[in-house]
């Protein structure tokens, strides 16, 4: 076998939920002026990335099996989109001769950013092993391309976005003390797609306007307001959340109960299905993961803020045959 170097780089990066979700006019390009209030959460997705290899890319996880069969492993998956954006970016053609492992623990289709997680780590991860800048101001730009969630997925921890959502600015959490949640998945998904859709049209049965100029918040000023959990609370809000109750009106009973097993505020997150609720302490978070996981529900319990990606190993030698799976195609 001809001599050659190889590459095997890790980087994690965290899902996500938004604290507050506030939805502006509907523009020509078909997207929305959104506001958003970012909280990193500690369910970090990891990409492996080795090569070179014959193109190969799959998930695992401690997901519900539809979760996991869901997602495409073809070049459609935002980890080749990634891959292929920054390839071009520095100048490369060689993208797909990488094996790409994704472990997944952040919910899919959930509105919880999980996707986007994969995209950033993916970026991260690749330009280490071509050793070219992998801090997140040097990848920001590249990742609004492929989609709003992803610059945050970069930098992590609590943040304002504009824009789309996609222009973001970290935001001082120090104090934010640790936050506890709870989230609970749906046995079905949610287009994101199909709840703008189905916001403009209740606007339009509502008399309104979706093109209409609409007063969107000023969320860094209403954050620095913030000390306590309880605070937080009383900040969270979705405007999403009733069109996506309308596509799936069991999200009101989940959170009603939760509500009623002690959460201090449950909501829809992002574009749903998955409900994020803020508990006062990690004994109440525990507790509720506990009794909705005895009643046969997927629940996680889980905290936040949390970092933005992180390179967790990164190494470059001579293969050994069968290392890394390398040329071994797809998982």
């Amino acid at each position: 076998m001809k001599e050659m170097k190889f590459h095997k780089a890790s980087a994690s990066a965290p899902g996500k939920i938004n604290l507050v979700f506030a939805v502006g006019a509907l523009g020509d390009d078909g997207y929305h002026e959104a506001h958003s209030l970012y909280l990193a959460l500690n369910l970090r997705e990891r990409v492996d990335v080795v090569g070179p290899a014959d193109f190969g890319l799959s998930f695992r996880g401690d997901l519900p099996a539809r979760h996991l069969a869901s997602i495409p492993t073809n070049t459609d998956n935002l980890v080749v989109k990634a891959a292929k954006a920054l390839a071009e970016h520095v100048g490369r053609t060689d993208y797909l001769d990488n094996i790409f492992g994704v472990y997944k623990t952040v919910p899919v289709a959930g509105g919880m950013g999980g996707g986007s997680a994969d995209a950033a780590a993916t970026l991260a991860a690749l330009a280490a092993a071509w050793g070219v800048g992998h801090h997140p101001d040097q990848l920001a730009a590249l990742a609004a391309k492929l989609g709003a969630d992803v610059p945050f997925a970069l930098y992590g921890g609590v943040a304002n976005g504009v824009g789309r959502g996609d222009q973001i600015s970290p935001l001082p959490a120090h104090q934010l003390p640790d936050t506890h949640w709870v989230l609970w998945l749906s046995d079905q998904g949610l287009s994101t797609p199909a709840v703008f859709a189905r916001f403009d049209q209740m606007q339009i049965e509502a008399g309104g306007d979706p093109r209409a100029a609409r007063d969107l918040p000023d969320l860094a000023a209403e954050f620095a307001a913030v000390n306590t959990a309880s605070d937080l609370a009383a900040m969270m809000r979705n405007d999403l959340q009733a069109a996506a109750i309308d596509l799936l009106p069991e999200l009101k009973y989940k959170i009603e109960h939760f509500e009623k097993l002690g959460a201090l505020k449950a909501m829809v997150s992002g574009s749903g299905p998955t409900i994020a609720a803020l508990c006062q302490s990690a004994e109440v978070a525990k507790r509720i993961a506990d009794q909705l996981s005895h009643d046969g529900e997927h629940a996680i319990a889980t905290t936040g803020p949390a970092e933005g990606t992180i390179i967790e190993d990164l190494e470059t030698n001579e293969p050994d045959e069968g290392d890394f799976g390398l040329n071994h195609g797809a998982n």
